[in-house]
């Protein structure tokens, strides 16, 4: 269903949208669309011009808005449920309890956008840009992120569960209460990233980065994450009880009361006795030298690859 096969109030979608387009290049000249409690599903208007567009109330089921500038927009409880916007625009959109479930946003861009009560479920969001964005109680479980970019967003009380990051960057993040639970992905990148009170736990995120970053009070409770860089992070009192941490690199990293019960740590490297001290360890954790816990000083085992060091048995 076409844009001129359409009426509102009266007249043809296709000449809402042609005197939308004139006023977002001269409001004299044309009019603001602004459109209340209106269904508009299936409809197709590809590479619309919708800059700055006014929805409220308004249904979008199915609709292939491919490719459409939302720039600027606010919507306010509009559903694009299955919608098709690969490419769409909604940079410093304003978007107030939107459905995307199960869309297709793939390199969709919400940059600056300001995001609150929308839901992302099962919606393909591979390689889209939600740079310096700010989402809030939002849902994207089962998300497609695979290559998404959220670079210096804020993001409070959102769920990520069971989404899809492979190559996925979130460098300099500010999270607050954000669930990523069985989360998956390579290559994943938190570098310089604030996570607070955040639950990663059963997340399987290999070789991620998190150098620079700081998971205060953030729970990895059996999380994956060989191979993961830990160098310079701040992980005091955060609890990666039975998680998996072979091969991680910890330099730097302040472990203060981390919890590494029942953790995998063979093979972690730049460990120091100091930090091993200050961490909790017990007799399910593998130290990195793949000896069980608990970690005694001067045992040698903070050294991987069957390091021993001293015996500590030795030491009166």
């Amino acid at each position: 269903m076409t844009a001129s096969e359409v009426t509102v109030y009266a007249q043809s979608l296709a000449d809402i949208l042609k005197a939308h387009a004139e006023w977002t290049l001269n409001p004299a000249r044309g009019r603001q669309c602004r459109l209340r409690q209106v269904t508009l599903n299936e409809v197709e208007v590809r590479n619309a011009k919708l800059s700055r567009v006014w929805l409220e109330g308004v249904m979008l089921v199915e609709a292939d808005l491919s490719g459409a500038d939302l720039s600027g927009a606010e919507l306010s409880s509009v559903d694009l449920e299955g919608a098709l916007l690969s490419g769409a625009d909604f940079s410093r959109a304003q978007l107030h309890h939107v459905e995307f479930v199960r869309g297709y946003l793939s390199a969709a861009c919400f940059a600056e956008a300001k995001i609150d009560g929308a839901s992302f479920r099962q919606a393909r969001l591979e390689g889209a840009a939600f740079q310096d964005a700010t989402i809030s109680h939002s849902e994207l479980a089962g998300a497609d992120l695979n290559g998404a970019l959220f670079h210096d967003a804020k993001l409070a009380v959102c769920d990520f569960s069971g989404c899809r990051m492979d190559g996925a960057q979130l460098p300099r993040v500010r999270a607050g209460r954000c669930r990523f639970p069985g989360a998956t992905g390579s290559d994943v990148n938190f570098s310089g990233a604030r996570l607070k009170d955040c639950d990663l736990s059963g997340a399987e995120l290999y070789g991620a980065k998190f150098n620079g970053a700081s998971l205060e009070e953030t729970r990895l409770i059996r999380a994956d994450l060989s191979g993961a860089d830990f160098r310079e992070a701040a992980l005091a009192g955060s609890d990666f009880s039975r998680a998996v941490l072979r091969d991680v690199r910890m330099a730097g990293a302040n472990v203060l009361g981390a919890d590494f019960c029942g953790a995998d740590l063979s093979g972690a490297r730049d460990l120091t006795q100091q930090q091993l001290g200050q961490a909790r360890t017990d007799h399910g954790t593998i130290l990195p030298n793949g000896s069980r816990g608990p970690y005694l000083r001067f045992s040698g085992a903070e050294k991987p690859n069957g390091g021993r060091g001293r015996d500590w048995k030795s030491i009166s």
